[in-house]
């Protein structure tokens, strides 16, 4: 039995199936990960085959800052790629991202399809509004409508060009109701990799719907920090982090300089990591460190605090570190996920990125800091969430699925 897991998107959408697909691994199943070629050393440093898209995702987001024409050429690089990145599948596991195409080509390729998400959307709820969606406070009936919403404006804009994909692509017939329609309708579980902890489940979710926890991914041993960063933390009291993952500011340089200020008002030291955003600065301060990245798991355990974007996979390494994470959310489904940390009482009142400015970010840095109530509630999370074993949950249910490894015949792996 080989398990193809679709994995597009960014770092963040990528390293939870790293650790799903090292899972599958340890249980016997043949496994593969499909992802942007700019992942395909991060993949193979784990000993997991890879199988890369031909677009260049880095550069798609960086060259059109992540506005509208980068969605687009997404989704078209999506259609065009899940066919052959899920060739010599005997079932596909696909991430979020992939949902657009997926479940059109288990359709075509008559093979098992299991959705696994890192965001609540496709299962509606009245406890909370869909990713991606405001989070008002205004009742059960707004949260409902949120997800069917989002599922109605999802499949007006996308229906014409997935419908001529199926016919022209795959050789079929036109859909006649969304993706996330025949996701839910294909009799397979959804597996969400998020913590009941963080995310209750709702009464009203189907027995097939699960939070199986988060897929964290231990630390590679190949890795070692550079030694000015060794030499840094052990410098001086925990510093804080700020970085935004691959979140493009308009103004990467204002960014920076802003986020030094906030450090300098705030009087805490602090380490700035450049990611894709291009975060740089030309004169940094003794008391902060520009690094352009390190293992979160790694790292986060070992500074005062977390300034970092909201993406539900930097999320969940700041709270499993135990620290306070102040959540700065630039798009999609970070709001949510900084009203939840909020929520938890494991961090400040989230910044938007539009209204972020040094004095606000000082702010909030003190407040992470000196709070010992949030420290402690950030404690509490971190040691329950270290206790989870999300991969063994999810490989448990995917088992039920597909068979024992054991007892399914091998096939030959085509990459």
């Amino acid at each position: 039995m080989h398990i193809r897991l679709l994995a597009l998107g960014s770092r963040g959408d990528v390293q939870p199936y790293i650790a799903l697909g090292l899972g599958l691994q340890r249980a016997g199943y043949d496994v593969a990960i499909a992802a942007s070629d700019n992942f395909r050393a991060f993949i193979e440093s784990y000993g997991l085959v890879c199988k890369t898209t031909k677009g260049d995702l880095q550069q798609m987001l960086q060259g059109q800052r992540g506005g509208r024409k980068a969605k687009w050429l997404f989704l078209q690089m999506v259609l065009d790629e899940t066919l052959r990145l899920t060739e010599g599948a005997d079932a596909l596991i696909y991430a979020p991202a992939a949902i657009f195409a997926a479940p059109h080509v288990v359709e075509k390729l008559g093979i098992i399809g299991i959705p696994t998400l890192l965001q609540p959307f496709l299962h509606p709820t009245g406890d909370f509004p869909s990713a991606g969606m405001p989070v008002l406070g205004l009742g059960s009936g707004y949260n409902r409508w949120t997800y069917r919403f989002v599922e109605w404006l999802t499949w007006t804009f996308t229906k014409s060009k997935i419908n001529r994909w199926r016919e022209e692509t795959l050789g079929l017939p036109p859909a006649q109701t969304s993706h996330f329609d025949l996701a839910r309708r294909a009799g397979m579980p959804t597996l969400y990799g998020i913590s009941p902890q963080v995310l209750p489940k709702p009464a009203e979710w189907p027995s097939d719907a699960h939070l199986t926890g988060y897929w964290f991914l231990g630390s590679n041993t190949d890795w070692q920090p550079p030694e000015a960063l060794e030499a840094f933390l052990q410098a001086g009291d925990p510093p804080v982090y700020i970085g935004f993952g691959s979140m493009v500011a308009r103004q990467p340089e204002r960014m920076a300089r802003m986020a030094l200020d906030a450090v300098q008002q705030a009087g805490v030291r602090g380490i700035l990591a450049a990611g894709w955003g291009g975060l740089s600065a030309a004169q940094i301060p003794k008391d902060v460190l520009l690094i352009d990245q390190a293992p979160h798991e790694w790292l986060f355990p070992r500074v005062g605090a977390v300034v970092h974007h909201g993406g539900a996979g930097t999320t969940a390494a700041g709270l499993r570190a135990g620290v306070p994470s102040i959540v700065v959310p630039f798009k999609s489904d970070q709001p949510f996920w900084g009203a939840q940390v909020h929520r938890l009482g494991a961090g400040p009142v989230p910044i938007p990125q539009k209204q972020l400015t040094a004095e606000r970010l000082a702010q909030a840095i003190r407040e992470a800091v000196t709070n010992t109530e949030m420290q402690r509630k950030a404690a509490v999370i971190g040691e329950k969430l270290r206790a989870e074993d999300g991969v063994g949950n999810a490989v448990a249910i995917i088992e039920r699925v597909v068979g024992k490894a054991e007892a399914v015949p091998k096939m030959p792996l085509l990459v």
